[in-house]
């Protein structure tokens, strides 16, 4: 959701975006493969683990800027419990 827009946006001002999505299946991509600019300045990775390390390597290869704005969600348990699960890997951007 807040991806699509920051590579509607980036596209839109000529940037070329390396974008990691969950499924390259055309029902989940389409609108992105439409947006103008993608058929020449976006690039899909597919990704499907966020906190596998280097789960990302490929996608942010020769990039010069990497705008993280997915984040695991777990939210059942203590608070410690939230910082370690949500928190801590948002913050560390794994």
């Amino acid at each position: 959701m807040v991806g699509s827009h920051v590579v509607r946006r980036l596209l839109r001002a000529g940037h070329t975006v390396h974008a990691p999505v969950r499924s390259l299946d055309e029902e989940k991509v389409g609108f992105l493969k439409a947006m103008p600019g993608a058929d020449k300045r976006l690039k899909l990775f597919k990704v499907t683990n966020l906190l596998n390390p280097g789960e990302y390597d490929h996608s942010i290869s020769g990039c010069e800027v990497v705008l993280h704005v997915a984040s695991p969600f777990f939210m059942v348990g203590s608070e410690e419990k939230i910082k370690e699960k949500l928190l801590d890997p948002a913050i560390a951007g794994i």
